[in-house]
């Protein structure tokens, strides 16, 4: 039993569930049909909803069209099997 304790004491802490910037840009492209390059996206962060385990509340940064500011976006992502996939279109976050 102590050996148990100490291994789970010492084991990492279990992985976030964020999408990389990859797997959000291809999320983003396929909901809202517009090219999102991973390279335009930083800052992600995701936060598990407590009524289905699955989806996840998600805020990132994304650089402007013109290429010149960051804008805050938020959504609601899920995780399958499939991958990520947005489940609202994304909204401007402060």
């Amino acid at each position: 039993m102590l050996l148990t304790l100490a291994a789970a004491m010492l084991s990492p802490p279990p992985a976030t569930r964020t999408p990389s910037r990859g797997q959000l840009a291809t999320a983003i492209t396929q909901m809202t049909r517009k090219r999102v390059r991973p390279s335009n996206l930083r800052a992600i962060a995701c936060k598990p909803m407590a009524e289905e385990p699955t989806e996840f509340a998600c805020r990132w940064q994304q650089r402007s069209a013109a290429g010149t500011r960051w804008r805050g976006y938020s959504s609601v992502l899920a995780i399958d099997v499939e991958g990520w996939s947005l489940i609202d279109l994304p909204g401007a976050s402060r």
